[in-house]
Order: structure tokens, then C-alpha cells, then sequence
């Protein structure tokens, strides 16, 4: 009879589990989802097999989770910036600071994330669609606000959402094609000031 694995004590769950999704994001990055194993996820986790399968019912499921994990770290970091009662060009700007941080310090979820949006990862019925919908919105409102507030002339929030997260994403992007990274003091100072001063009044 197969072994099961012991029950984590009580405050360590949220941590194992957390290291194994920053495990199988470095491996499913690397590697793809075919490709992976749950052996060397297991292993880049210093964990057992096992114990991936108390927490995730099999490596589709593990491998959803991470990209669940990606999406919503974005999505709280809109959350929390429009929550703010900064201008909506200050908010812009830790939007800016945040998102690139977040994604040039998780180059696996780059990767990860890509595929699927491009049609060549596993296709997991993630409703990713709906996320980044559901993401502009979030950006259109902070962008919608300073419009109302004068910071902003008029604008189409729909595009200028668009036209932001786009002039971001090659930033993100461009390391996998040419190698060439820029500091992210200058990406935020310049993608804010370009963006703004497009948009301002």
C-alpha cells in the first residue's frame, strides 16, 4: 500500500505549498508541461511526491494553480492600487513599478503565461480571457478617474488600458528575444512619462 504523506503541522501548509508552486512555475518554465515531472518538481521543492499530491490532485491541476497563482498576483496588485487615494498618474506609476517587478523577478511565468496566450501551452480551460478582461477594467477605471478629475483629457480608457499594458509588455518580453534587460527604475520612469504625457491635458 502506497505511503501517504504526513499532514503538515498547522501554519507550515500555506508555506509547503507555496514552495511547490514556486518549484513547478521554475520547472513548467523551463521545461514545458510535457516535458515536466512531478519527480523534479518534487525535488526542486526539497519535498516528496507525495506530498504534491496531498495539495494538488495531479500535474494539470498543479500546473493551473500556478497560472492561477501568476494571474492573481496581478489582478491584487490592481486591487491595491486603486485603492489608493494617490493621483491616478501616481497610481500608474506603482502599477508600472509593481507589474514589471513582478514579472521580471518570475521569468518561468513569463514563459508560462505566453504559451497559453498564444495558443502553443497545454490549454488548460483557464478562463485567461476573462482575466485580462477583467484586468483592463481595472486599469480603465484608474485611467477613467483621472480623466474625471482633469489629470487626464479625453481619452479612450478601453485603448489607453491597452496601449499601456503594451508599451510593458516588450519591456517584460524582451530579454527571452534579444537578451537585452533594461534597469526597471528606467522602464517605469520612462513607460509613465511617455504614457502620461500622451494622455495629460
Amino acid at each position: 500500500m502506497a505511503q501517504k504523506p504526513a499532514v503538515p503541522a498547522e501554519g507550515e501548509g500555506s508555506e509547503t505549498r507555496a514552495r511547490i508552486l514556486d518549484a513547478a512555475e521554475r520547472v513548467f518554465g523551463d521545461q514545458g508541461f510535457a516535458a515536466a515531472s512531478i519527480g523534479e518538481i518534487a525535488e526542486a521543492a526539497g519535498v516528496n511526491r507525495a506530498l504534491i499530491y496531498y495539495y494538488f490532485k495531479d500535474k494539470r491541476d498543479l500546473y493551473r494553480s500556478v497560472i492561477q497563482a501568476g494571474l492573481d498576483a496581478l489582478s491584487g496588485i490592481l486591487d491595491e492600487v486603486r485603492a489608493d487615494t494617490a493621483s491616478a498618474r501616481d497610481k500608474l506609476a506603482d502599477f508600472v513599478s509593481r507589474s514589471y517587478a513582478l514579472f521580471t523577478s518570475s521569468r518561468a511565468m513569463v514563459r508560462i503565461i505566453h504559451r497559453e496566450v498564444m495558443g502553443v501551452g497545454e490549454k488548460m480551460d483557464l478562463p485567461l480571457g476573462e482575466y485580462i478582461l477583467r484586468n483592463f477594467a481595472k486599469l480603465e477605471r484608474i485611467i477613467r478617474d483621472g480623466i474625471r478629475d482633469g489629470e487626464f483629457r479625453q481619452v479612450d480608457p478601453r485603448l489607453a488600458a491597452r496601449s499601456l499594458l503594451g508599451m510593458l509588455n516588450i519591456f517584460i518580453t524582451e530579454p527571452f528575444v534579444t537578451g537585452e534587460a533594461f534597469s526597471p527604475r528606467r522602464v517605469v520612469k520612462h513607460t509613465v512619462e511617455l504614457f502620461c504625457r500622451g494622455v495629460a491635458r
